[in-house]
């Protein structure tokens, strides 16, 4: 009988990061390892929202833990269309305004590659963002 590895879920999500302000031009969070995990729930705590109205989220994944954004893929989705199938990134938008400071959203992602993280673009700065994630196998 060949040894099988057994690993758990993460009983308790890992910071990945504390920004003191997310910017309009947006912000990567860390990159967490996802090596024989089946998704991850990312959570995103925001205590002041500013100006800011939307946040667009997208999910980017590597084979490698890398800093080099050529070596990072955004998730995508396809829009069928007359036997066609265009390619368009996956882009989670939170309406703001209909949430109030200080809040947590969370999106839970199925793996693509080793390791995951999110890119957030508020459409003005946002402050006091942490995120965190949660690996489940």
């Amino acid at each position: 009988m060949a040894y099988q590895r057994r690993i758990l879920s993460d009983a308790t999500p890992t910071t990945l990061n504390n920004f003191a302000t997310v910017l309009n031009t947006g912000s990567y969070s860390a990159s967490i390892d996802c090596w024989n995990y089946h998704d991850v729930e990312f959570f995103i705590k925001i205590n002041s929202f500013g100006s800011a109205t939307t946040l667009q989220v997208n999910i980017g994944s590597a084979t490698t833990d890398s800093l080099t954004p050529s070596d990072w893929a955004l998730y995508t989705t396809e829009d069928i269309t007359s036997g066609a199938a265009p390619q368009s990134t996956y882009t989670i938008e939170y309406d703001l305004t209909s949430l109030s400071a200080p809040c947590t959203v969370a999106i839970s992602v199925p793996v693509r590659g080793r390791f995951l993280r999110i890119f957030l673009l508020p459409d003005a700065t946002i402050s006091t963002v942490t995120v965190s994630g949660m690996r489940r196998v």
